[in-house]
């Protein structure tokens, strides 16, 4: 598994830690981070890793990764719970890219960003192993990953519920195919010809959208309850990794009891509740695309980019720097400060891969036009 550190590197910006992992995964959790941005086409990341024998073997079976840069800022919170972590040569000729935005804490998050990619790499049998069937058991990999976590919090805390969760939107990009698969409110959105398409699914208990309503009827369903934008009044996502108050039968009741001690509830409501399941999951959507010259990069960010930035101003934004001859580290640094500057109130990371060489054509993407995926694939 990919899993123990290699290396630890300081940046030259703020107290920002980069964690180089076998293999050179790169995993981010930070205040904030910067990297002195390399020009167009040279490696963003890992400059200051000797290429080794299996590097050198990926590229002649693949050519030259895909050009990334990653970026995060801790902004107005007091604790920075959102992580990332890239693996620029990963299983099967992909580039593996994730997102995970803590709650309540980064354990969990930190624990995905370090582990995770184990669990997709044994599933297609090694680094050299086939991925035709990759899409199909995402949904197993990732339910896999959350009892893990769930026994690793219950070992780490036995006492006490540990409510420490995290969402997940992970990205395998090639040149050919892209896989995501996520979990939570962090957005992967593909730039296809500078028009913005959402390729995740954003689980959240608040608003009046088809997801919305879906996920609030799966919830009910279960015996569980949507109030003030909440499940069961307490948490904003409707799918997590973690968050172990809202799974197993003994956790579940505990909620319940917990409710009434703290007064969200009493203790009528409590025993008029029945637990069929669990109202919170780690299932992801998985989304699979085959790449065309028309598709230009994919950004993966958490949701304090999308809390001010649209799918379309984001694309807009980024294609404004790649024709000012940004490479994509320059890019995602820049895009990161904006959103600071828009006063998000909350931590952000992005994620920005090219897929193809943009057009030169002199295209602005419409700030208006609401992003979405139906119908183009």
């Amino acid at each position: 598994p990919i899993s123990a550190f290699t290396a630890s590197q300081r940046l030259r910006y703020g107290q920002a830690s980069v964690k180089f992992i076998r293999q050179q995964t790169v995993s981010l959790s930070t205040a904030s981070c910067r990297v002195a941005p390399p020009r167009r086409g040279e490696l963003s990341r890992c400059e200051a890793v000797k290429k080794s024998t299996a590097s050198l073997a990926w590229e002649e079976k693949y050519g030259q990764p895909l050009e990334f840069g990653v970026s995060a800022e801790q902004g107005l919170r007091e604790e920075m719970e959102d992580v990332a972590a890239i693996l620029p040569k990963a299983a099967c000729g992909f580039l593996y890219a994730c997102v995970f935005d803590g709650h309540a804490g980064v354990k969990v998050a930190q624990y995905l960003a370090e582990n995770l990619y184990g669990k997709i790499c044994a599933a297609v049998d090694g680094e050299n192993g086939d991925a035709s069937s990759l899409s199909a058991d995402l949904p197993k990999i990732f339910e896999d990953m959350d009892a893990e976590i769930l026994e690793w919090l219950q070992r780490k805390s036995p006492k006490e519920i540990d409510e420490t969760g995290s969402t997940a939107t992970c990205v395998l990009a090639r040149k050919d195919r892209v896989i995501v698969a996520n979990v939570g409110d962090s957005r992967a959105v593909l730039s296809r010809g500078g028009r913005a398409f959402d390729l995740s699914t954003e689980h959240r208990a608040y608003g009046k959208g088809k997801i919305v309503k879906s996920e609030t009827k799966r919830i009910e369903s279960v015996g569980g309850w949507v109030e003030n934008g909440r499940v069961c009044d307490m948490l904003a996502v409707t799918r997590a990794f973690g968050d172990a108050e809202f799974k197993g039968d003994a956790n579940r009741a505990r909620l319940l009891q917990d409710g009434v001690r703290d007064e969200y509830w009493d203790q009528e409501y409590a025993d008029s509740v029945v637990w069929t399941g669990d109202p919170v999951v780690a299932t992801p959507d998985v989304t699979e695309i085959e790449i065309t010259e028309d598709d230009e990069f994919i950004v993966v960010a958490s949701d304090g980019l999308w809390d001010v930035y649209t799918s379309a101003e984001a694309v807009s934004a980024i294609r404004k720097g790649y024709r000012s001859q940004q490479s994509a580290q320059e890019i995602a640094d820049d895009l990161v400060s904006r959103a600071l500057t828009r006063r998000t109130q909350d931590n952000v990371v992005c994620v920005i891969v090219f897929l193809n060489e943009f057009s030169d054509e002199a295209y602005e993407t419409i700030q208006s036009k609401k992003s979405g995926m139906f119908g183009m694939f």
